[in-house]
Order: C-alpha cells, then structure tokens, then sequence
C-alpha cells in the first residue's frame, strides 16, 4: 500500500483530515489517481492499495472515513471487497469505481456500496464526492452513528411491498407506472431507487428527485432485480415495542400525499422527501433499539415530538441520521436538507424553501392534535421568512381535511 500524506449530533469544532484509500488491482490505475488528486494530498489522507488484498490489510491499519474500490478484481471482486470492508470498518463510506458495463454487477455491489463512480474518472466529480464526504464527517462526528449507518445491508420494508412488487414483476402487461405506486409506498424502496438513478454509474445527466423519473431511468429490469433482492427486503423488524416499519410507512404516505398537495410546482420532489423524512428512524431502531424505544415512550407519555428525546437517548435524532445516510448514499442535496430540517427548518440555512416549507408543514400539521388552530411545532419565524406565511391558513384547511379523511390500510 502506497500512502500520500500531506442536528440531533453535535459537529465537530475541527475535524481531522479526511482519510482515503483507493484500490484498484490495475497499478496504472492506481498511478492515475495519485497525479488526479495530486494537489489534495495536503489537504486529504489519500492511500492506494493494488489489489484486493492490498486493500483489506489497509483497512485492517486504518480507519478510513471513504474507500473506494475497483468493481472487477481478482481473485476478490469488488461487491466482495465491500463486504468485507462493511465488516471491518462499518463507518467508512463505501464507493464502486469501475468502468463495467454491465448493470448486474454493479446491482450485486449496490447491496454494501454506497456509491458508484465510473471510468474514466472526472476529476471533478470525484473532488465532489470528496468534498461531501468531508463535510458529511464534519456533520456526523460521532464515529458510533456513522457505524449505524455503514453497517446496514438494507432498511426494513413491509412484507406486502415484496409481495406486490413481485406480483408486478410476474405480469408481462405491467406498466412503469404500475412499478412506480409500489415503490411509492415504500421509504426504504424510494430511497433505494434514488439512490441507484443518482450514481454516476448509470449515467443520468440531471439530478432525479422523483420516484417515477428514478424508475423510468433504471428501467422496470433493474426494478425487478431489486424486488427479488433477499438483501433489500429480508430484514427482521426492528424489535422496539410501539414501533413498525408498517406505521411509519402509513405515516409517511399520508404526510407525503399532503406534502404534495402544498407543494405547488415541486409537487414530485415534495412527496419523495416527505416519504424518506423519517427514514432515520429505521436506522437508530435497528441500531439503539433500547434507547429508540425509551424515547418512543417518554415522547408518548409526556404528548411530544419523538426527536425532542433521541439525542438523549439515542446520542443523534432521526432528522440528522435520515440526512446523514441520504447523503452517504449521495442523493440530491436538495432532499438531504429537507429530511434534516423538516421539524426544526431554520436549522439547516439558507436554500430554496418551497418543498421544505411543505413538507414541514404537512409534518407538523398532522402529528399535532386535531384541536389546534396552529399546530404545536409549527416553525413560524422561518415561514415569514421564506415568504410562506400568507399560504399557511390555506394549508392548514387542507391538512384539517386530510386529517379528516379515512385513514387507508399501507
């Protein structure tokens, strides 16, 4: 191995350099990579280890905060290699480097790589990554929350999401459309396909924020390859009493419809962030079930919001867990920044508030009593501010009807 030298979590005032490693079984790969990113080695930890068992003695020395990994080696492969670093160094972020066409393996590998890059490599798309990577650890300074994170081989999904999505997958006559409402009723779904569509590695040339683009990107194949996937959907229930991946699922369907309906013109990316907004909370009850479920109960008891209590019990809220993998797995920005602040919008700076101002207000309406005039939570200094505050009333009418409205099995 060659080596270059040179909220809910609180950020660290400095961060230490972000620490990289490259392996590639080619040496000329290798090679181009150090003259690509030769004026980061100041700024960077860069490391290059040829070949895959190079690479895992690397990890076994590190940490490392990214790694990146040819797709085809020998006698390892990539989505091999990944695994093994998921294992070793469940907190690094895992990124495929590869110039394959084939689609297959890059879907094996998406079941433990986070990301996917493709060759020949654009040096500025690979500063990108680095550069988010960096400020994602700035973000995320707790190495023990980064580790929930690197460590999942899936979020859980609801039985009747694989049953139907096989059921789709069996019909010769099904429609895109007809794979799009399954996976739009899915958190985990949703963010799995957007994560794909959004990888350099399918090479789509404009950011893809709605469900029904990421599908017709990757095609109802790739839809399917993913239904009969055991890694996406095999995965026990978080095991916290009063807590289900059905009700959130429910809960998410109902905010994401009302998001949508608020959002005007941004309708579409209004609903995709609505649905993956408490994704974070799958990962903390996978990963602190005591805890999660200790929050869940004071929330209850004492009538308040849930992230009010899991960064005392958890060390991190679902709102920066949510963010933190979104951006791991390198979803738009835009979407990143709405799941970390739809219940404390004035948290996460300046930026275009339309779908954020929805998709706050949508959440906070129908989690508040049905008696409330202005429901509790409700960021109002950052509706004026944003210039939302003229619709709130007509908004809050339509949320008043929703909550009115039978509730729909998921």
């Amino acid at each position: 191995m060659d080596a270059e030298l040179p909220s809910g979590v609180t950020p660290a005032p400095t961060s230490p350099p972000l620490r990289v490693l490259f392996v590639d079984d080619e040496r000329a790969v290798l090679d181009g990579l150090k003259d690509l990113l030769r004026k980061e080695r100041r700024r960077w930890l860069l490391s290059f280890a040829e070949g895959p068992q190079a690479g895992l003695e690397a990890v076994d020395a590190g940490p490392f905060d990214i790694v990146f990994s040819d797709l085809r080696m020998a006698p390892v492969d990539g989505a091999a290699f990944l695994a093994a670093v998921q294992q070793r160094c469940p907190s690094a972020i895992r990124v495929v480097l590869s110039g394959s066409s084939e689609k297959a393996a890059a879907l094996r590998a998406a079941t433990v790589a986070h990301q996917f890059l493709a060759k020949p490599y654009d040096g500025e798309a690979l500063r990108v990554m680095l550069n988010r990577a960096e400020a994602l650890k700035r973000t995320v300074a707790d190495e023990r929350v980064r580790a929930w994170v690197g460590g999942l081989q899936a979020l859980p999904s609801i039985p009747s999401t694989y049953l139907d999505l096989s059921y789709v997958a069996s019909n010769p006559r099904a429609s895109t459309d007809d794979f799009v409402r399954v996976v739009e009723r899915d958190p985990a779904m949703c963010s799995k396909v957007l994560q794909l569509v959004n990888s350099a590695y399918f090479g789509v040339a404009q950011t893809v924020v709605s469900v029904k683009q990421a599908v017709t990107f990757l095609g109802t194949e790739t839809v399917k390859t993913l239904a009969i996937s055991a890694h996406v959907f095999a995965v026990p229930e978080p095991n916290v009493p009063g807590f289900s991946a059905a009700g959130l699922q429910a809960n998410a369907l109902r905010t994401a419809g009302l998001a949508k309906r608020l959002a005007g013109a941004e309708r579409d990316a209004a609903f995709t962030a609505a649905m993956l907004c408490d994704i974070g909370q799958l990962v903390i009850a996978r990963a602190e079930p005591s805890g999660f479920g200790a929050a869940l109960r004071q929330a209850q008891d004492e009538g308040t919001p849930l992230h009010v209590h899991e960064a005392a019990h958890c060390g991190a809220t679902h709102m920066a867990v949510g963010a933190y993998l979104l951006g791991v797995w390198g979803l738009p920005e835009a979407l990143v920044r709405v799941v970390a602040g739809h219940h404390e919008p004035s948290t996460v700076g300046e930026g275009s508030d339309q779908v954020l101002a929805a998709v706050h207000v949508a959440t906070a309406a129908l989690a508040g009593a049905p008696t409330d005039e202005v429901p509790q939570g409700l960021d109002l200094e950052f509706l004026a501010r944003s210039g939302h505050a003229a619709s709130l009333p007509g908004w809050l009418a339509q949320a008043k009807a929703a909550r009115a409205a039978p509730r729909r099995a998921a």
